[in-house]
């Protein structure tokens, strides 16, 4: 099993190197898709903090990985070009912005393009207007709700480091349709909110 070792101040903490493998680890559906030539579609939910992660996140991850993987992430739109930008240095998977209807196709990452909600509908993207500034407004919940319902048990969602509550909500769905929910731990990310949140709900299968 391959690994990589995470260091924030003081804490050093060990994270499966590659998500296949912890696949692996909790049964044979991986094994299953590949068999039918399916792949898993990753909800990955981050905010303050969340670029570190993500560039650790993706440079564990192997490019022969049956999965595709929807990135919502707290952040401007400029900061989020940059994300994008530079998550593609990270990963050999293709890195762009999702376009409305689209089909999600194995081996890419999708980011959410400006002023607009992500939705998952029977494998292709849903693109919706966001709402007014002043509405509340929990992205990342829309996106894992949307990623449950359609894809069920090839539904996963990661938490990883940002403030308040978004994604707890969503990972809920993601559970109750059969799919995977994997948490950051708390104590390597640069903000603990979002991933305390999340396993609290009781519904985390991996902390990673």
């Amino acid at each position: 099993m391959s690994a990589v070792w995470w260091f924030t101040g003081t804490y050093y903490v060990y994270f499966i190197g590659k998500l296949k493998t912890v696949f692996n680890d909790v049964d044979l559906r991986i094994h299953k898709m590949k068999e039918n030539s399916e792949f898993f579609i990753i909800g990955v939910g981050a905010s303050a903090g969340g670029m570190e992660a993500l560039q650790r996140l993706f440079n564990s991850i192997s490019d022969d990985i049956p999965a595709a993987f929807i990135v919502i992430q707290h952040i401007t739109q400029e900061n989020k070009n940059l994300t994008r930008d530079l998550l593609a240095k990270h990963t050999t998977l293709q890195v762009a912005d999702a376009e409305d209807g689209a089909e999600i196709k194995r081996g890419r990452v999708y980011f959410t393009p400006t002023y607009k909600t992500l939705k998952v509908t029977d494998g292709f993207v849903k693109l919706e207007d966001r709402p007014h500034e002043d509405t509340f407004y929990q992205p990342i919940d829309i996106m894992l709700t949307s990623l449950a319902k359609s894809e069920k048990s090839r539904a996963v969602a990661i938490i990883l480091s940002g403030t308040g509550t978004d994604g707890s909500r969503g990972i809920r769905f993601i559970h109750e349709n059969g799919g995977l929910v994997l948490v950051q731990q708390p104590v390597s990310a640069q903000f603990n909110g979002m991933p305390l949140m999340a396993i609290s709900t009781g519904v985390a299968d991996y902390i990673i």
